[in-house]
C-alpha cells in the first residue's frame, strides 16, 4: 500500500547526494557525446556504449528514488511509481540510452519489436494489454502495477483543437477495433396518390462505407537536454509534440484539393475536397454573394445539415475576407466581428489553396484512429547527432472517409 512520509534531515541529505550524482552522470554523458561528435563517423566506441548504458540505468534508478523522496504526502512501495510524467521520462530515457524499455514496463513492449513502445488507447486498454501479456507469459506480469505513461487519448483529445472538428463541435474517435462500417440506404421515394390507387415500388439500394486505416509514421524530435533531465516535465513536451505532428499530417491531407502522395496514393487517405469540381468566382476577389452561395449550394443538394458547417480558407484568403466589404456603404465585412460568415465559422489553415474557399458539413467527414499506437527511437542518424535531438518515431493508423461527398464544395478565384 505505502506509508505516509515524514521529511527528515537524513532524507534531505540523501536528496542532495542523489542530485549531485545525477548531475555528475549528466556531465559525463555530455562528455562522451561531445567526444563522439568530434569523430568523423559520429559513433560511440564499444567502451563508450557500455558506459552510456551503465550510466543510463543508474540515472533511471536515481530518478525513481528522487521522485519518491520528493513526494510531499505519500511514499509508494518500492518500485511503484504513481507519477505518469516520471514514467514517461524513464521510458524515453531508457529507449534513448539503454536500448529498450525498462522491465517494469515490459508489458508495453511491442511484440514484433521489443525496443518499440506500445501507446495504449487509454487506461482500460493498458489494463487489457497487461492481462493479455500475463495470460500468455505465466507469472512474468502477474505482480506488475501498470503505470500508464502516455495514451492515445492524451494525444488525440488535444488534437481536436488543432483540427476543424473543434470549430463544429465534433470529436475525433480513437481506439477503434475491427471494421468501422457505416451502412447506407438510397433509392426510397415517397409518392402522392389518391385513395385506393396503386403506387409503383421503390428500389432500395443497401450498401456500406468502410473507412480503411492507413499507416501514419511521424518523427517527433525531442531535445536531448529534456531527456537528460529525466523528470516528469517531459510528458507535456512529448504529448504536445506528438499532437502537433499528428495534427499537421491530418490537416495536410484533409485540406488538400488534390490527392497527396501521388506515387503512393493507395497508402494516403483522400480528403473531402479531393476530386471536387470547383465553381468559378467571377473576379479576382470573392464577393459576399458568391461566398454564401457556396454554402447554400451544398445545402441545396438535399444533404441534411446535421452539424454546423464551416468555411475553410488559407491565411491569405482569411485576411482578404476580413477586409472585403459585403456591399457598398454598410461597413460590414464578409467575415463579421465574430469570425463568422452568414452564421458559419471560418477555419483558417495554411494547408488550403490560396486561390480557393471551401465549405463543408464536417459531420459527414469521418476521422478515427484504430487500436494502439507505437513509439520507436532514432538516436543514431546523422540528423539526430548533428542537431542534438532524439527522434521518436510515432506509428498510428488513422482512417478518413466522406459519408456524403455532396456535403463539400469548393470555389476558386478567376485567375485570368
Amino acid at each position: 500500500m505505502g506509508k505516509l512520509k515524514t521529511t527528515t534531515a537524513e532524507s534531505r541529505k540523501e536528496l542532495r547526494g542523489l542530485y549531485a550524482k545525477a548531475k555528475a552522470n549528466r556531465n559525463r554523458l555530455l562528455e562522451i557525446r561531445t567526444a563522439a561528435e568530434a569523430r568523423e563517423n559520429k559513433e560511440y566506441t564499444p567502451e563508450e556504449q557500455e558506459e552510456v548504458r551503465s550510466i543510463s540505468n543508474e540515472q533511471a534508478q536515481l530518478a525513481t528514488r528522487i521522485n519518491i523522496l520528493q513526494q510531499p504526502d505519500y511514499e509508494p512501495e518500492a518500485g511503484v511509481i504513481a507519477n505518469r510524467g516520471l514514467a514517461t521520462a524513464e521510458i524515453l530515457y531508457s529507449m534513448r540510452y539503454a536500448g529498450g524499455i525498462p522491465d517494469k514496463y515490459a508489458y508495453l513492449r511491442a511484440q514484433d519489436s521489443p525496443a518499440r513502445m506500445i501507446i495504449p488507447a487509454n487506461e482500460a486498454a493498458a489494463d487489457e494489454l497487461l492481462e493479455q501479456r500475463a495470460a500468455t507469459t505465466m507469472q512474468q506480469y502477474a505482480d506488475v502495477t501498470p503505470i500508464v505513461p502516455i495514451t492515445v487519448k492524451d494525444i488525440i483529445e488535444p488534437l481536436n483543437h488543432i483540427l476543424i472538428y473543434d470549430k463544429v463541435g465534433l470529436r475525433v474517435q480513437y481506439g477503434i477495433e475491427g471494421q468501422w462500417v457505416f451502412p447506407t440506404v438510397s433509392g426510397a421515394t415517397a409518392q402522392w396518390a389518391g385513395e385506393n390507387v396503386e403506387i409503383s415500388d421503390s428500389k432500395i439500394n443497401l450498401d456500406k462505407l468502410v473507412p480503411e486505416p492507413k499507416r501514419l509514421a511521424i518523427s517527433v524530435p525531442i531535445s536531448n537536454t529534456a531527456i537528460f533531465q529525466t523528470n516528469s516535465g517531459i510528458l507535456p513536451i512529448v504529448r504536445q509534440a506528438m499532437t502537433n505532428a499528428v495534427g499537421e499530417a491530418i490537416n495536410a491531407v484533409m485540406f488538400s484539393l488534390t490527392q497527396m502522395g501521388a506515387a503512393n496514393a493507395a497508402n494516403v487517405p483522400a480528403g473531402p475536397f479531393v476530386g471536387k469540381t470547383a465553381t468559378n468566382a467571377k473576379g479576382a476577389e470573392f464577393t459576399y454573394k458568391e461566398v454564401i452561395g457556396l454554402k447554400y449550394a451544398v445545402l441545396g443538394t438535399g444533404v441534411k445539415a446535421l452539424t454546423t458547417g464551416a468555411f475553410v480558407v488559407s491565411p491569405e484568403t482569411y485576411a482578404e475576407l476580413l477586409t472585403t466589404p459585403r456591399d457598398a456603404g454598410s461597413g460590414r465585412m464578409i467575415i463579421d466581428d465574430n469570425g463568422l460568415i452568414n452564421g458559419s465559422p471560418v477555419f483558417m489553415t495554411a494547408d488550403f489553396d490560396d486561390t480557393a474557399i471551401g465549405f463543408g458539413l464536417f459531420g459527414y467527414e469521418l476521422l478515427g484512429f484504430f487500436g494502439n499506437m507505437t513509439l520507436g527511437v532514432d538516436a543514431t542518424s546523422a540528423a539526430a547527432m548533428k542537431q542534438d535531438l532524439t527522434y521518436y518515431v510515432l506509428n498510428a493508423h488513422p482512417a478518413m472517409k466522406s459519408l456524403r461527398t455532396e456535403a463539400f464544395a469548393v470555389m476558386k478565384k478567376k485567375t485570368s
